[in-house]
């Protein structure tokens, strides 16, 4: 075989090895396009979908912060037609005479008590007392409250209602748990008397330690005793 023909088949395999690669090249070029094409696609799809589901979630939201407001205004207007309707009542009960089931209120007494503190295990005043009119036979209804304290733990404070200057028999009392440490205490009570001028009066004990009261409120009512 001569030297002319070796080489033109060495040239002719070479062309086609070329060709050969780049037919593959060709292809798998064009597979990668097609592939990142459906990638993309795909990616789309998805960010659609997480658009359309942010979008409903959004619009959720819209819809439940309407219901809210819409609910709190239904409350607004029902509080308010509830304070319209106690204004009138109040404006109607103020033009008639102040009374309680019927019976009038003769008059009425508070006052601020000062800071007490006592270790008497009998009755002490405490200087929280008011001076109330009855003009008729009448019954006093008397509001007492206060905070108390005492230095001992574990020993009971007790406060008593005084008419006159005479132990009515009414009390409230509490142990306390804890050194110093505040315990609120109320009293109520009704008493029957006749007219003239009445001192109610509230007085403190202890069995034990100091007691102490910080503040205390006194409020005595006389209604008109049939």
């Amino acid at each position: 075989m001569s030297t002319k023909v070796i080489v033109r088949v060495i040239i002719g395999a070479i062309i086609v090895t070329l060709l050969v690669i780049i037919y593959i090249f060709q292809r798998e070029k064009l597979q990668n396009e097609t592939q990142t094409s459906s990638d993309m696609s795909v990616a789309q799809e998805t960010k659609q979908t997480e658009e359309q589901t942010e979008s409903s979630i959004a619009t959720d939201r819209l819809k439940s912060m309407a219901e809210s407001i819409e609910s709190l205004e239904d409350a607004v207007a029902t509080q308010q037609k509830f304070i319209d309707k106690l204004s009138e009542e109040t404006e109607v009960s103020a033009t008639k005479e102040p009374e309680i089931s019927g019976q009038k209120i003769l008059a009425d007494a508070h006052i601020r008590g000062p800071a007490f503190s006592t270790s008497a295990t009998s009755y002490s005043a405490m200087n929280t007392f008011v001076n109330i009119v009855c003009s008729a036979k009448c019954t006093l209804w008397i509001d007492f409250y206060t905070t108390s304290k005492n230095d001992t733990a574990n020993n009971v404070n007790t406060y008593g209602i005084f008419l006159n200057g005479q132990d009515q028999s009414l009390s409230s009392q509490a142990i306390m748990p804890v050194v110093n440490g505040a315990v609120p205490i109320s009293l109520s009570g009704a008493i029957s008397t006749n007219a003239g001028t009445h001192t109610v009066e509230i007085r403190a004990k202890t069995s034990g330690g100091t007691l102490q009261t910080d503040t205390s409120f006194l409020k005595v009512l006389a209604i008109e005793r049939l």
